[in-house]
């Protein structure tokens, strides 16, 4: 289906190219100093003054290795108390962005938030075109096809959407990334290359 040969869902492991020499330090160093504070959480609940030592130093890793955005310092690993439910909490968030992109990756795709905005319109106007007139076509099953194409062009592109929204924090900007990336496949993410917002395949074929 030509839907797939523009928008894959394969996921393609490994590391991908745009992860620097700097991030797998950061990575390395924080994975270290991870494994002493959960190691830690797991004996005893630190004192006030151990979490001070190492609070900083852990928080600037985090935000780093863009796995903790700036903004969530106030709160995450910012109490005593708290110390093993945040250590649980980051852990299950490293494995989510394992393969993920860097959150600057968004800038190979070269369009701004305003235009994606308005191809998403286009595609929910269109996709609701096809679902008002497939029911006068029974039988056909082009029709449910064209829909379910649109809207996995809208998911795609939804994707990139977030991924250029510097509202949300940073951890959720690259699993957006990282669902682009298996939604288009690696070899169009890396050259910047996004599908159309329509499946254009299908016009001739529906008129």
């Amino acid at each position: 289906m030509r839907c797939r040969a523009c928008c894959s869902r394969l996921c393609h492991n490994g590391t991908l190219k745009h992860e620097t020499k700097s991030s797998k330090k950061h990575m390395k160093t924080l994975c270290n100093l991870f494994l002493t504070l959960s190691l830690l959480a797991t004996t005893r609940e630190p004192a006030a003054w151990e979490l001070l030592c190492i609070k900083s130093e852990l928080q600037g890793l985090l935000i780093a290795a863009e796995v903790m955005d700036a903004r969530e310092s106030q709160y995450v690993f910012a109490k005593p108390g708290e110390i093993a439910d945040d250590a649980r909490f980051i852990r299950r968030r490293i494995e989510d962005l394992q393969n993920a992109p860097h959150s600057d990756a968004h800038l190979m795709f070269a369009i701004d938030r305003s235009a994606i905005n308005d191809l998403l319109t286009l595609n929910s106007s269109h996709r609701n075109w096809l679902e008002g007139v497939e029911p006068l076509y029974p039988g056909q099953h082009r029709w449910g096809v064209a829909i379910d194409e649109a809207k996995l062009l809208y998911q795609a592109w939804d994707c990139l959407r977030d991924a250029k929204s510097p509202h949300l924090y940073i951890h959720v900007r690259r699993k957006a990334l990282k669902q682009l990336h298996e939604l288009i496949g690696a070899k169009a993410f890396d050259h910047g290359l996004m599908p159309p917002p329509l499946p254009n395949w299908r016009m001739t074929e529906i008129r």
